[in-house]
């Protein structure tokens, strides 16, 4: 997991890599199978997993050769990472985490359950906003459908278009949002209009690694879009990569649930790193307050409750110190039950 280097995500996280779909013009890719040295000899190591005819490979662990870490080991064929699944939880204050950003986790080609077991560790760590993208919105529809798709307001499911003919993904109660990349025609048309309308939030951008495109990207075009959107009232969030060339001053607008002032304001946010002193009775930021531990024998150490220093101070003049810790516990645990 890195600090992404798109300015619209804080991390990026890849649970899942890979893609199947053969794009001339895809980065990611190029840089796989330059990372990855020897395909087809990682292939045939025991700690391959997966179902190797079908070419979906899954690691348990870092894929290790002496003393490096090879990040994709198994070149641009999809792979489920699962010693990566518990990442966001290594950042312990919310953050736009920017998911599958090596692959597209939702081909059609990807199984369930790998996409249930990246839902799985979002939910471990509500606090983080999560923003998905694809190239096939339909797997989207299917798992909504189904069930299977949280739809919390930390969650956000992209749709990378290229024209007004692709369709986004938009269902009720489920946030949505479009990137575009990169603008290869018009949007001022109904279809394309549509398409703005229905979703909560427009990414613009250029198509990185690709400056034969970028010079045939008409200005109008993205102009066009930063005007519809804003006519309807959608936040949009033009990258550099095409802000820089042409379109200085360009927006780059956040919906209001993925703002990071209102992130940790959030009830998930509050849940995970506030406590509630059982003395006081007051809520409070985790890193203001003390943790009582516990340690019985040669057991780990319990947490028992979360404390706010003055009161615990307090408490320790009153009634004489360590011997008393035992009286302190359990008047502390009488309180919390009332």
């Amino acid at each position: 997991m890195n600090r992404s280097r798109l300015e619209w995500a804080d991390f990026a996280w890849a649970p899942i890599t890979g893609c199947m779909r053969e794009c001339t013009a895809c980065v990611p890719r190029k840089r796989a199978f330059c990372a990855s040295i020897d395909v087809r000899h990682h292939i045939t190591d025991p700690r391959c997993k997966g179902d190797k005819d079908a070419r979906l490979f899954e690691l348990e662990e870092p894929f290790s050769s002496g003393r490096n870490i090879i990040a994709l080991p198994f070149g641009f064929f999809p792979t489920r990472h699962r010693y990566r699944d518990d990442n966001p939880g290594l950042i312990k204050v919310s953050r736009r985490f920017l998911v599958g950003h090596m692959g597209d986790i939702f081909g059609e080609w990807v199984p369930d359950k790998w996409i249930e077991e990246v839902f799985e560790s979002c939910a471990r760590y509500p606090y983080h906003r999560y923003m998905f993208i694809t190239k096939t919105p339909w797997r989207y529809e299917a798992l909504w459908r189904a069930g299977k798709l949280p739809v919390s307001s930390n969650y956000w499911y992209g749709t990378v278009l290229e024209n007004s003919q692709d369709t986004a993904f938009n269902a009720h109660g489920v946030n949505s949002f479009a990137l575009i990349e990169p603008v290869s025609g018009s949007f001022a048309n109904p279809a394309g209009h549509t398409q703005l309308r229905n979703v909560s939030w427009v990414v613009l951008s250029a198509e990185s690694g690709r400056a034969a495109i970028n010079e045939k990207m008409q200005a109008v075009w993205a102009k066009e879009i930063v005007e519809i959107a804003a006519a309807n009232g959608t936040p949009v969030f033009v990258r550099n990569n095409l802000r820089d060339q042409w379109l200085p001053g360009a927006p780059q607008e956040y919906p209001a649930e993925l703002l990071r002032e209102n992130a940790n304001t959030s009830d998930e946010y509050r849940a995970y790193h506030y406590g509630r002193c059982p003395i006081c009775g007051q809520e409070s930021p985790t890193r203001e307050m003390l943790a009582l531990m516990v340690r019985v024998g040669r057991t780990a150490p319990r947490r028992l409750w979360y404390v706010h220093r003055p009161c615990l101070e307090h408490h320790a003049q009153i009634w004489g110190g360590a011997d008393t810790l035992d009286a302190i516990i359990e008047e502390m645990t009488a309180r919390q039950k009332a």
